[in-house]
């Protein structure tokens, strides 16, 4: 004799069961988005003291040191060149979040020191006419 079994025993666990997958999923992409965000507020941070270090014609060395202490080891540096009296920066750094490989990168732009102040620092007399474009 084959007898049914009624009522609510057991649907917790089954409702459970079903439910724990996405709660996982769901607190994964979570944790995704918190550690991309967090990698890309470093690496913007990295860019913008990049772009100011190269504004005043500090070496590529100090550069790449600078950007990896803030952004960490993997990240990279490009400096443009300073045409027209602005420096621009890019720096990248690949971030493995969860799953998947992504790469975090920002750009900043900042005014060479020489076209601010007018003049060419590094001349002879200590001074010069101002740069014409």
């Amino acid at each position: 004799m084959v007898r049914l079994v009624r009522g609510d025993a057991g649907s917790a666990t089954v409702e459970m069961a079903v439910a724990l997958p996405a709660v996982v999923l769901v607190l994964s992409l979570l944790l995704t988005v918190v550690q991309l965000g967090t990698q890309r507020i470093r690496v913007e941070r990295a860019a913008a003291v990049a772009a100011r270090m190269a504004s005043v014609d500090t070496s590529q060395g100090d550069i790449q040191t600078a950007v990896q202490r803030i952004a960490g080891s993997a990240a990279g540096v490009e400096i443009g060149d300073s045409t027209q009296g602005w420096v621009r920066v890019s720096v990248s750094k690949p971030v493995v979040a969860s799953w998947l490989n992504w790469t975090v990168s920002a750009e900043h732009v900042a005014p060479h020191e020489r076209y601010v102040l007018g003049f060419d620092r590094l001349s002879p007399a200590g001074f010069a006419p101002p740069l014409i474009d």
